[in-house]
């Protein structure tokens, strides 16, 4: 989320910056940063995907199928549980 926070910071230095110069350099900047925000968001992803696939296996496991169908709803994005 800091990242995140500095990208957006960046965006009117863009906007600001007085010579081409600086202006591309902080356009550079800005998609270092970018690149590296996607990357760790596909990767936060993925992450939360395999822990969610591992309680679907320990519930299988556990016969509880309950909590099996929830964690398969949400591994399959159309998941929300009535309240």
């Amino acid at each position: 989320m800091h990242k995140i926070q500095l990208q957006k910071e960046k965006k009117p230095a863009i906007n600001n910056s007085r010579t081409r110069a600086t202006k591309a350099q902080v356009e550079e900047d800005h998609k270092k940063g970018n690149s590296e925000i996607r990357k760790r968001v596909k990767l936060d992803k993925q992450i939360h995907i395999n822990r969610l696939a591992e309680e679907a296996e320990q519930a299988a496991d556990s016969r509880n199928m309950r909590q099996l169908y929830d964690t398969t709803r949400k591994l399959v994005g159309k998941y929300s549980k009535p309240e």
